[in-house]
């Protein structure tokens, strides 16, 4: 397998360029990709990522993988009920609330479906982009 060795502007750049089609992906309802930046630790890989998220003014999140657990990345499962209301609209609602959608006059379906929650790290980022670093998936 053929390495390039770059330094902390170029990696800057070419991560830029990441970001930049990926939100280009995800518009056109594209699944993203992930790129992996290795290097000998203190060599700024996360430094650079985390000051392209500031230049661009999108969120930034790290996550050092050797500390959580995988609840923490993809959310806790949290179990979903169908409902329909009489204009036949279908929803999808958690058990907190389906009480409270039948008081409203919506009907359980019986369909349910196991789902995640939003993990804590990106609740209140639904705004704009995020870049997630996932750092130490070496360690894990």
């Amino acid at each position: 397998m053929a390495k390039n060795e770059l330094n902390s502007l170029e990696v800057k750049e070419l991560l830029r360029y990441f970001v930049n089609n990926n939100k280009k992906l995800a518009k056109a309802g594209k699944t993203p990709i992930a790129i992996e930046i290795e290097g000998m630790p203190g060599t700024a890989k996360t430094s650079v990522a985390k000051q392209l998220s500031q230049e661009m003014q999108d969120h930034y999140v790290r996550l050092n993988l050797s500390e959580i657990e995988v609840c923490d990345l993809v959310g806790l499962p949290t179990y979903e009920y169908e409902v329909i209301n009489k204009a036949k609209e279908v929803k999808w609602v958690t058990d907190k609330v389906l009480a409270a959608f039948i008081t409203m006059g919506w009907e359980a379906s019986g369909n349910n479906r196991t789902a995640y929650a939003k993990p804590s790290w990106i609740q209140g980022k639904e705004d704009k982009p995020v870049l997630l670093v996932l750092d130490d998936y070496n360690r894990v």
